[in-house]
């Protein structure tokens, strides 16, 4: 099995009221991560339901950082969250 990448995923573009900050994700690529939203129960193509950025960004805002590698996760998973205000 090869190794999953670790990123860390964040966005200065919605500063709102109960709006994520930032998560820690498990994805394939940079453009997988991306596509995570960070709330762990928002599956799918979250982000071609508008409605779901009132707490996060577009995937083209989503600001990622390869922080580490794992065999451990599985890929799409979200391993931590921050929400301020929440």
């Amino acid at each position: 099995m090869m190794p999953l990448k670790i990123y860390k995923i964040s966005q200065k573009k919605n500063d709102n009221w109960n709006t994520y900050v930032s998560a820690i994700v498990c994805a394939v690529s940079e453009d997988e991560a991306k596509l995570i939203h960070p709330d762990a129960s928002i599956k799918g193509d979250w982000w071609k339901d508008e409605s779901n950025y009132d707490d996060w960004v577009s995937p083209e805002d989503v600001i990622v950082e390869e922080i580490g590698t794992t065999d451990k996760l599985i890929s799409g998973e979200v391993v931590c969250s921050n929400n301020t205000g929440a």
